[in-house]
């Protein structure tokens, strides 16, 4: 089974609902010994636009131990949601056909 999706997701546009994403879907079901006990799934969130690539990072020294937070002289920045794109690919394992048919056999009756 595949599926391909166009569209908008906040999570790999930074935050904000711009650009178009493009997000792509699969699963397959692996034949073992004529039966599915193992499954290959993957998918992938696309942002079309080009990302912004930091050329200069910011590192900064660590702070005094005699700083407190939060304090007026304090500016505490928050993280940026996330810019890029997702990819993931995955195993799965049909438990109950692996276990019925798989290690545990009845014996059989004479």
């Amino acid at each position: 089974m595949f599926d391909i999706g166009v569209g908008q997701n906040e999570a790999v546009t930074g935050g904000r609902l711009h650009g178009t994403v493009l997000r792509f879907d699969g699963f397959y079901p692996l034949p073992v010994s004529n039966r599915s006990i193992l499954y290959l799934y993957g998918n992938a969130f696309i942002n079309l636009r080009r990302h912004a690539t930091v050329t200069d990072p910011l590192i900064l020294a660590t702070a005094p131990s005699d700083v407190t937070i939060p304090a007026s002289n304090v500016f505490v920045v928050t993280s940026q949601p996330s810019n890029r794109d997702v990819y993931r690919i995955g195993l799965g394992v049909n438990l109950i056909e692996l276990f019925k048919g798989g290690f545990y056999k009845k014996p059989e009756k004479k």
